[in-house]
């Protein structure tokens, strides 16, 4: 579905607030007005709501702060977008996380033994098929 240019885009409130009400649709033009007009905090600008709101598929009293008030919302964004970049970096330098646990730990001797076991197995079996069909089958 194409969205047409300038088109009233209508966004429902959740949450609590004085003045606009759960689940009722507003649009950027009235959120923006009411910041302008009542909000305790300062003014938002219309552009700043719309792009909190753009992608959002409802808005909370936290998208009507201000921009200084806002930005401990954008610093968890920009740790995550770290630790996403730090996780990115470590799969390209041959780092998978993949490591064994401690060799003190119970799970590392778990993983030792369970490895050792698969290959006792998998050597049992080839030597029952062989033994069984013959080396020459084999």
């Amino acid at each position: 579905m194409k969205r047409i240019k300038n088109e009233t885009v209508l966004k429902p409130f959740v949450g609590e607030h004085e003045y606009f009400q759960e689940g009722k649709s507003y649009t950027y033009r009235q959120y923006t007005d009411w910041t302008v007009k009542k909000s305790p905090n300062g003014p938002v600008k219309y552009d700043t709501i719309k792009g909190r709101l753009n992608n959002r598929p409802y808005c909370t009293a936290e998208e009507l702060l201000p921009i200084h008030m806002f930005q401990s919302q954008e610093l968890k964004v920009k740790r995550k977008m770290e630790i996403a970049k730090k996780r990115k970096n470590d799969k390209r330098s041959g780092f998978h996380g993949n490591k064994l646990p401690p060799a003190d730990s119970l799970l590392y001797e778990q993983t030792v033994w369970k490895a050792v076991f698969s290959q006792a197995m998998l050597r049992a079996s080839i030597t029952t098929f062989t033994c069984h069909w013959g080396k020459d089958n084999a």
